[in-house]
């Protein structure tokens, strides 16, 4: 399966048929939804705001791919870029989640959230491409 979507960050109802459309193909893979669920949905909400300064009618564009092996999603913005503050390469990324609530941190739990929810997590060109991979078959931390 191979199903690509371009809509404005504010048009709920694309993304929950591109979402709908993963749950029939990964319902066996309840764990593997879940994130997939988890880091499209915080990955949407960092564009919206940190790139798209709250404006709905910017568009962003999302290709996510079901092979026997692996899912992959890449979501596609226009907007202003970001760098991965170091949480993607950070060794033990439960104990740095632990830091960041404990230190009553505002920011960076998202970001952090989706590298745990996922088996990979770039960016590229600045942040305006980011790409999440995920292992058919193994579950993430």
């Amino acid at each position: 399966m191979n199903e690509f979507v371009c809509c404005s960050i504010g048009d709920r109802p694309l993304l929950d048929t591109l979402i709908k459309t993963a749950e029939k193909r990964l319902s066996a893979e309840p764990d593997l939804l879940d994130n997939l669920k988890i880091c499209l949905k915080e990955l949407l909400a960092n564009i919206r705001e940190h790139s798209y300064h709250l404006n709905p009618r910017r568009n962003v564009y999302l290709q996510l791919i079901i092979n026997p092996d692996k899912v992959i999603a890449i979501i596609i913005h226009g907007g202003d870029g970001w760098r991965d503050n170091g949480f993607v390469y950070y060794s033990n990324p439960q104990q740095k989640m632990e830091e960041l609530l404990l230190d009553g941190q505002e920011r960076g739990r998202g970001q952090l959230m989706i590298y745990m929810c996922s088996d990979r997590f770039q960016y590229k060109d600045d942040g305006r491409v980011c790409i999440l991979t995920w292992n058919r078959g193994v579950q993430c931390v």
